[in-house]
């Protein structure tokens, strides 16, 4: 799973180039643009990242030509998505370009560019038209979620608890806020992880029902245990770093570093924070909860 996507603008106008990055960066800070300003960086560029999406302005058609056939190749040898935005201050190459070129997936600007337009068009392209940052409304307060990030931790618990506990038929349902959920959920065991970045501030818990810990317990660590005590809770702190772990790894390729985290293990029920999305699992051990309370450290 990509996090932060990467925006390549190709362009010797050195002003419109200022003005796209700082209008893309205001739409959203998930997006990392890496500016060139002529043909010759342009592989490097390539090379050096996943790129997601390009704009493309040059004054010369030959250079104009090399770049697209650059961009087809990385297609080609990546099998990525990649969308292409083409414009040029130089009239003659632009109508050249349109005219007698026929490149699939190239979407033309006319100049001057229209900035704030482009931007947003990239932006959507690069996040499939929906940006995954959602404000959860809640007793008139408002509170930023981010989806995508969110969905790391998901995939990090499924992973870990596939590989450690040989967990299978995991699947999550629908997540919900903790207070309508239609029955208490049965905590016998969580592990709390503090979270503080500029995607998501809050607490992750993953919470396990008592009988579902010490299957999990029994299959990962191949001893019987009829209840939680001080040996076992060790168990669930070392699940959590690992899921952390997992989590750190996927948002770090994508060039998000993590700080390092310490879980703590409860007991109880309580989860602190006003607002507490809870998303339930069903899986071979039994249902079991990731709870994220977006805010609160």
């Amino acid at each position: 799973m990509q996090f932060i996507r990467n925006i390549l603008i190709i362009g010797n106008t050195e002003q419109l180039n200022q003005e796209l990055e700082v209008s893309i960066k205001h739409i959203t800070n998930k997006v990392k643009v890496k500016i060139v300003k002529d043909k010759s960086s342009v592989s490097t560029a390539l090379q050096d990242n996943k790129i997601n999406s390009v704009f493309m302005a040059l004054s010369e058609y030959s250079d104009s030509m090399y770049v697209l056939k650059l961009l087809a190749m990385y297609k080609t040898k990546t099998n990525e998505k990649l969308s292409i935005f083409f414009s040029s201050p130089n009239f003659e190459t632009f109508q050249m370009i349109i005219n007698n070129t026929d490149f699939d997936g190239v979407e033309v600007s006319p100049w001057p560019i229209d900035v704030d337009g482009l931007s947003q068009k990239m932006v959507d392209t690069v996040f499939e038209k929906k940006m995954s940052k959602q404000v959860i409304t809640k007793k008139n307060k408002k509170v930023a979620v981010d989806l995508e990030f969110i969905q790391v931790f998901v995939q990090a618990t499924k992973k870990t608890l596939e590989e450690m506990g040989q967990v299978t038929g995991l699947v999550h349902q629908k997540p919900t806020y903790l207070n309508l959920m239609p029955k208490p959920i049965d905590a016998g065991i969580s592990s709390k992880i503090m979270i503080h970045s500029e995607y998501f501030t809050g607490n992750f818990y993953v919470i396990f029902p008592e009988a579902a810990f010490l299957k999990l317990y029994e299959s990962a660590v191949m001893e019987e245990c009829d209840e939680i005590n001080e040996e076992n809770q060790d168990f669930a702190a070392e699940l959590a770093n690992i899921i952390y772990g997992q989590s750190k790894k996927v948002l770090s390729a994508s060039g998000l570093n993590l700080d390092m985290a310490i879980p703590s293990i409860h007991t109880s029920t309580k989860i602190e924070g006003d607002t507490v999305i809870i998303i339930p699992f069903e899986s071979s051990i039994g249902e079991f909860y990731i709870a994220v309370a977006p805010g609160t450290l």
